[in-house]
């Protein structure tokens, strides 16, 4: 489940349920905040084709206008036809605290888990523990976009390589990759916040000591802030409408025979991105598929 904090403001929200196609959960859960929800929260229905989102709005907000435009967005898509929308209202809760209690760990692999900081387990021989302090940044663990990178980056193996994690979101890429014992890793952000939120989670996981930061750092920006450098993986769990215009920077940034872990696509999105992939020099070397969702492995050649 992800849950975006609420913003300050009445003591009363509408609450709109919506049981949608979980191919369409990345468009609808944007398509909620454009259209002014002040948080979403979603997590897997009674069927593995579905999401359930719940998002909250204002009580001055246009609900049933609200309700008119997602259900449009859905009636669109295939399988919209079983969507189902209950509104109700939301009194005033401690959003604060109350939050914490959907957050739970989250088992990637036998070997890699995400937790957060108050729900710490006892670590299994070979086991590594990555904490995420949550905040808005994207890529917490549970959302399969995060899920599917971090299985390609075990797979892949990133022991004594240098790396790069565009749009580190939280940071869960560059932290994991450093725990698989990557040579050093570099992750940049555009959002200033999230670039924060991930160096305090570098913090959190590798403390403070300077062999870490010898092997990790956070900068803000983009691909041009390090343009001059070459790398022998690259990470990018972003968008496919951001992803598309990164992927001919991106692969000028690999080493001869670098390899790039790509996740945040739809399943329907693979045949335009294996095309893309190979107009930019890129050659598909994997992919995987979870829930309606994509990672590929691509090789600079």
């Amino acid at each position: 489940m992800c849950v975006s904090e609420l913003s300050s403001g009445p003591r009363s929200w509408h609450r709109l349920k919506a049981t949608i196609p979980a191919i369409l959960g990345e468009d609808f859960g944007a398509r909620c905040f454009e259209l002014g929800s002040c948080g979403v929260e979603y997590e897997e229905g009674l069927e593995a084709e579905d999401w359930i989102f719940t998002a909250y709005f204002d009580s001055d907000k246009p609900i049933e206008r609200i309700h008119t435009q997602l259900a449009l967005l859905v009636a669109d898509c295939e399988g919209g036809a079983r969507a189902r929308f209950e509104i109700d209202t939301e009194g005033e809760r401690d959003w604060s605290t109350e939050w914490r209690d959907f957050l739970k760990p989250v088992q990637v692999s036998d070997r890699i888990r995400i937790t957060q900081p108050w729900n710490r387990q006892a670590l299994r021989d070979g086991e590594i523990e990555i904490v995420i302090e949550p905040k808005m940044a994207f890529g917490s663990g549970g959302h399969e976009s995060t899920r599917l990178c971090l299985m390609a980056l075990e797979e892949a193996d990133p022991a004594g390589a240098a790396c790069l994690d565009v749009g580190t979101g939280s940071g869960v890429l560059a932290i994991t990759a450093v725990l698989l014992c990557a040579r050093q890793v570099t992750a940049i952000d555009c959002d200033p916040v999230a670039a924060d939120n991930a160096r305090e989670n570098v913090v959190l996981n590798l403390g403070t000591k300077v062999e870490s930061f010898e092997r990790v750092e956070v900068l803000e920006g983009s691909v041009e802030a390090v343009a001059s450098h070459q790398y022998d993986m690259v990470m990018a769990n972003i968008e496919s409408r951001y992803l598309y215009s990164l992927l001919t920077p991106i692969e000028r940034l690999l080493a001869i025979g670098g390899r790039v872990l790509f996740s945040g696509l739809m399943a329907r999105e693979r045949d335009e991105f294996r095309q893309r992939l190979k107009a930019a020099g890129l050659q598909v070397t994997a992919e995987h598929e979870l829930n309606g969702w994509m990672s590929f492995t691509a090789a600079r050649t």
